[in-house]
């Protein structure tokens, strides 16, 4: 059996668990996912849990926040005026909105506070600052493709 190292291309599943136990994403009832092993396409703890696994293994990980989606960071959290947003946007705690940061990438915002002029953004991924636990199954490891 071969295992999993960097370059390799795999597929495997997973389930993504709050410290709590809750799900908050899973592969399973679907397709599991595919990618290549190095590309910063998962969370570093699952990537580095990934790596040395051989096909048909499966393993609980506990990713501490660091690993995972980063601690929360307080300067991300940004109160502006309603008039700072377009006047078809209709906003309330918990919704996300799309924007562009100043270098033009995509990014995503939580409205976590409003009042009459101001809405409050969050910037942090919402799982940042969480410790989470993954369960994964390796189904195959090929070679790296370019």
């Amino acid at each position: 059996m071969r295992r999993a190292a960097t370059g390799n291309v795999i597929v495997f599943h997973y389930v993504g668990r709050l410290a709590n136990g809750d799900v908050f994403d899973s592969s399973v009832d679907g397709q599991p996912l595919k990618l290549r092993l190095g590309n910063g396409q998962l969370v570093p703890g699952v990537e580095q849990a990934l790596v040395g696994m051989a096909e048909g293994d499966t393993k609980r990980v506990k990713i501490p926040a660091a690993d995972a989606y980063g601690e929360r960071r307080p300067e991300l959290v940004q109160e502006i005026g309603r008039d700072n947003l377009q006047p078809h946007v209709k906003v309330k705690v918990g919704s996300r909105l799309g924007a562009n940061d100043d270098h033009g990438r995509r990014m995503e915002l939580t409205v976590v506070g409003l009042t009459e002029t101001t809405v409050t953004l969050d910037a942090n991924h919402p799982l940042a600052g969480q410790d989470l636990v993954f369960d994964l199954q390796l189904i195959s490891v090929a070679g790296p493709t370019r």
